[in-house]
């Protein structure tokens, strides 16, 4: 009786032309049931090779723990530094730190001059606060880090936490540590 009628959605190419496209005619997406791993097929001697696979990554995630744990170590020291620092007693506001580092509070100028012999700060580029050459290291590029803000990217490369995405989902490790439990 009636027919049924395809379904059509119009699209402008490159050009700017319309285009017909059938949508009867494009793949279906499937979808996801299962994000385990088939490790039916596996022989015993590759699930023991797979099983030591995972221990080993099991023990360079506890070191690289290890070493995160120490990288934010050291930044809560540089930053209780900046509370235990002696304050500017000569500034009207205490705190400012225009002539000084701002990490350890050493002077670098006297009365808006350079001291003589003495390091007169650099700016970090991160941060763009005036260090000393004892709270900073220079880059690759002539550029200089404070101690802080290296620290900071230290424990944003370790993490993963650089990335826009960062780690989302199961790790490639974990699938297969869950694959191999329910095998």
């Amino acid at each position: 009786m009636g027919k049924k009628k395809k379904k059509k959605k119009k699209k402008k190419d490159e050009e700017g032309m319309d285009n017909d496209i059938d949508t009867d005619d494009l793949p279906a997406i499937p979808p996801i049931h299962n994000v385990l791993i088939d490790l039916r097929t596996l022989t015993t001697e590759e699930e023991e090779v797979l099983q030591q696979v995972v221990e080993k990554d099991e023990l360079e995630t506890r070191a690289l723990d290890k070493s995160v744990g120490a990288v934010r170590n050291e930044i809560e020291i540089i930053r209780s530094w900046a509370g235990k620092a002696k304050k500017n007693p000569n500034a009207k506001n205490p705190y400012y730190m225009g002539y000084m580092c701002v990490r350890c509070r050493r002077p670098l100028q006297i009365w808006k001059r350079p001291i003589p012999f003495v390091d007169s700060g650099k700016f970090c580029m991160h941060c763009m606060y005036r260090v000393c050459k004892f709270c900073r290291v220079e880059q690759n590029n002539g550029k200089y880090l404070c101690n802080l803000c290296l620290r900071l990217r230290q424990e944003k490369h370790l993490t993963g936490d650089w990335s826009d995405q960062g780690c989302a989902g199961l790790h490639s490790t974990d699938l297969l540590k869950i694959s191999l439990q329910s095998r």
